[in-house]
């Protein structure tokens, strides 16, 4: 299924879609990211909100809605990036 996360409204329904598919969920590897090169101050809304979307809500609602499907013994893995500890820009 193919998705833009940076639109949170494609992410609604897609676990769902999964298991209308293929019967089941065992497993979501949340594994999405994008960074700003901008130095801080320089970041727009819109960017802002680009960044959080993809970053954070992606991973929140694949994970609530995985969670609230997925059969015991699933796993959910969040990946994460080294732009964690190590700041790409200012």
């Amino acid at each position: 299924f193919q998705v833009d996360h940076s639109l949170p409204d494609q992410n609604h329904g897609l676990i769902q879609k999964v298991i209308d598919r293929f019967g089941r969920l065992d497993i979501l590897v949340n594994n999405v990211g994008v960074v700003a090169y901008n130095n801080v101050v320089d970041i727009s809304d819109d960017e802002f909100f680009y960044l959080f979307n993809v970053n954070v809500r992606t991973a929140f609602m694949l994970t609530r809605d995985a969670g609230k499907l997925m059969n015991e013994g699933g796993r959910i893995i969040n990946l994460g990036s080294v732009a964690a500890t190590r700041a790409p820009a200012p």
